[in-house]
């Protein structure tokens, strides 16, 4: 997995910002654009058989595009993933991953970062999810990511979204492939 230089002394500098005992784990960073489309059609097809969704009239595109990013080269607006500056993160206690409430790449209104701020009441086990969410994503911002307020494990620093977010200029564009990444690596 890759992620930019800056991004990652910022997860370990969120890393030090978390409770004794916990720690972060990364799911995702630097995606190819190949993959973004790939990962796109991927979850396209498991949505349109979803038959909640079709029962529901829910237009599959747009609820796609609220979890994920459309796979479009725009230098412009690129993918976060594509930037580098985009991670999927969920906190861990003790080697293990706790409880957040719903799965990572869930595309529930669950997963939604405040969904448990938001209810009237809490059982326990919700207050406990409800306080690892907002473990994670303080740490996160006391390191400098913005959150995506529809998924708890996604985080941004330096791309678009970012920017957008705090008002100020990305500092990353897309890097669209291995070869933009790594250059032409040649193995001995």
């Amino acid at each position: 997995m890759y992620v930019r230089e800056e991004v990652l002394k910022r997860l370990n500098l969120a890393a030090d910002f978390l409770p004794e005992g916990y720690g972060l784990m990364v799911y995702d960073g630097w995606r190819s654009f190949e993959f973004q489309h790939e990962l796109y059609e991927f979850y396209k097809k498991i949505l349109a058989a979803h038959q909640d969704l079709q029962r529901h009239d829910v237009n599959l595109e747009q609820w796609l595009q609220r979890f994920v990013a459309p796979p479009i080269r725009d230098p412009d607006d690129p993918p976060p993933h594509t930037t580098g500056g985009a991670v999927d993160v969920t906190l861990i206690f003790a080697g293990a991953e706790v409880e957040m409430g719903t799965s990572f790449d869930d595309f529930t209104a669950e997963s939604a970062t405040d969904w448990y701020e938001q209810k009237s009441s809490l059982t326990p086990h919700e207050r406990l999810i409800a306080e690892h969410r907002k473990i994670l994503r303080s740490a996160m911002e006391k390191a400098g990511f913005v959150n995506y307020p529809l998924e708890w494990w996604h985080f941004d620093f330096g791309n678009l979204s970012w920017a957008k977010r705090l008002g100020r200029e990305p500092l990353y564009g897309a890097i669209w492939n291995e070869k933009e990444a790594f250059g032409d690596v040649k193995e001995n």
